[in-house]
């Protein structure tokens, strides 16, 4: 099946844009698979915010896809991504040399893209990841504790072998903390995932600043959960001026989920 996607002349132009002085603006969005016509409507709001980064996950070889890669190539932005039969992630950076880094995944690499670059003066990578949602079927079950535990593994690797470098991880877990409000018993057994990313002395950082807050970044009927996350590395605190969830795009239903936005201070 053909997915490539001819510009129109009634798509919405773009052209590169400045970005905003003394910040660095980095989203994480699960994007839902969108259609074209869907897609048309993310990547106009996406546009309008003027990300210096963005990730985008649970994203399949379609129309869409190359709607998206079409535009922000014309934005200015430079992407990576590995397209495979299932579910991808995308990483769009503008204005910096980024260079891809190999974590060895062995399932479901596709799901997982990391990439180096300078901010501030010091070497960061940041890592996009999509982890399999949570299921009752044992091969599904046995497979997201395999990829949970390589991804892990991959990350510890890297820290040890660069203990300068700073670390944002971020995306659609589909896990919760340990004191996630409500309650799930299916997600018990997933809470290692949270809590090893804290062993390897990255921090939940929308916790450390909305303690009060559920943060729910997906609805459906009564079921509310914060699955989605960016973890970060301490070195970087003292450059983060924003953690927080943008709701309105769920709201507007422009995805089920809400994004994840990150800004750091631009020296």
């Amino acid at each position: 099946m053909k997915f490539d996607y001819q510009q129109s002349l009634f798509d919405e132009i773009v052209e590169p844009k400045e970005p905003v002085r003394g910040t660095y603006k980095i989203l994480f969005w699960n994007i839902q698979n969108p259609s074209l016509e869907r897609a048309k409507k993310q990547f106009s709001w996406l546009f309008n915010e003027n990300l210096d980064l963005v990730v985008l996950t649970e994203m399949k070889e379609s129309k869409a896809f190359y709607y998206y890669k079409g535009k922000f190539e014309d934005a200015g932005y430079t992407l990576f991504f590995e397209t495979r039969d299932g579910y991808f992630t995308v990483v769009a950076i503008r204005n910096q040399l980024a260079e891809q880094v190999n974590l060895e995944m062995k399932l479901m690499q596709e799901r997982v893209q990391a990439i180096e670059f300078t901010l501030n003066g010091g070497k960061t990578m940041l890592i996009g990841a999509y982890v399999p949602p949570n299921s009752d079927d044992i091969n599904k079950i046995e497979r997201k504790d395999y990829f949970q535990k390589n991804l892990i593994n991959e990350i510890y690797k890297y820290r040890k072998n660069n203990p300068l470098t700073h670390i944002i991880f971020g995306g659609d877990f589909n896990i919760l903390e340990p004191e996630h409000l409500p309650k799930y018993e299916s997600f018990e057994k997933w809470e290692y995932f949270y809590n090893y990313l804290n062993k390897i002395k990255l921090v939940d950082k929308y916790r450390t600043k909305e303690t009060d807050d559920y943060g729910h970044t997906w609805v459906r009927g009564r079921d509310a959960q914060r699955i989605d996350f960016i973890f970060t590395s301490s070195g970087l605190e003292n450059s983060i001026e924003q953690c927080t969830y943008i709701h309105e795009i769920r709201l507007n239903k422009l995805s089920d989920h809400s994004g994840q936005l990150l800004v750091l201070n631009r020296n």
